[in-house]
């Protein structure tokens, strides 16, 4: 019979992530606890809870030390989506990544546009599709009152 070994719990993993100055230069950071960030980003027990201003500081800062959206997301316990916002937000996409719609810099989520442009666009062509079926509608009542 083979043994099983568990891994202890103090085993953990520390990675080393550099400190960057702001998150976005130029901008306010809002509510940040520079430290609570590093010690969740240096995974230091206790573990502290983060709001949302040190949640998104936390991702741009992995973002910029080369870290991958899913893995930032698995790390600090975010969707994906909302890193990938903050990643447009302060600049971090590639264009090919950003909505195509004129003046938007959000980043894309379907067929090519922001979640915004894409929810705007399914209601237009909803409501033309109801247009659409009102007027067969109201063509074939008006051929079977003749």
């Amino acid at each position: 019979m083979t043994a099983v070994r568990y891994r202890p719990l103090i085993a953990t993993t520390r990675y080393a992530i550099p400190a960057h100055d702001p998150v976005c230069p130029g901008e306010d950071n809002g509510d940040v606890d520079w430290i609570a960030v590093e010690r969740t980003l240096n995974r230091e027990h206790p573990q502290v809870s983060l709001n949302r201003d040190e949640q998104r500081a936390a991702a741009l800062v992995l973002t910029r030390s080369g870290w991958g959206k899913r893995r930032i997301s698995e790390f600090l316990s975010l969707y994906e989506r909302l890193i990938e916002e903050w990643q447009a937000d302060a600049g971090l996409l590639l264009p090919n990544r950003l909505c195509t719609a004129d003046g938007c810099d959000r980043a894309r989520s379907g067929r090519g546009l922001c979640t915004r442009h894409l929810q705007e666009r399914r209601v237009t062509e909803k409501k033309k599709q109801c247009d659409h079926q009102d007027q067969r509608r109201r063509y074939s009542e008006k051929g079977r009152n003749r």
